[in-house]
C-alpha cells in the first residue's frame, strides 16, 4: 500500500505540481506515457483502464497522423 501511495504522490507532483487534484484521465494519460505495455497489462484486470486505453490509443493515432501530415 505504501508503494502505491508514494507512486501517487510522484504522479501528483508531475501532473499538477501547483494543485493537489487531478482527473482519472490525467492519471491514466501519465501512466500511459510512462509505460504503455504496463498500462495494457493493468487494463486486462481493470475495466476502467480498458475504457481509458481506448481513448489514449485513439489520441496516439491522431497525433501520429498529424505528425505525418506535418512532414
Amino acid at each position: 500500500m505504501r508503494h502505491i501511495q508514494k507512486r501517487l504522490q510522484k504522479l501528483k507532483a508531475a501532473i499538477r505540481p501547483d494543485d493537489n487534484t487531478f482527473t482519472f484521465m490525467e492519471l491514466c494519460r501519465s501512466l500511459w506515457q510512462q509505460d504503455k505495455d504496463g498500462f495494457r497489462k493493468e487494463a486486462k484486470r481493470c475495466p476502467d483502464y480498458r475504457i481509458a486505453m481506448g481513448f489514449l490509443e485513439a489520441e496516439d493515432r491522431l497525433a501520429e497522423r498529424a505528425q505525418k501530415r506535418g512532414r
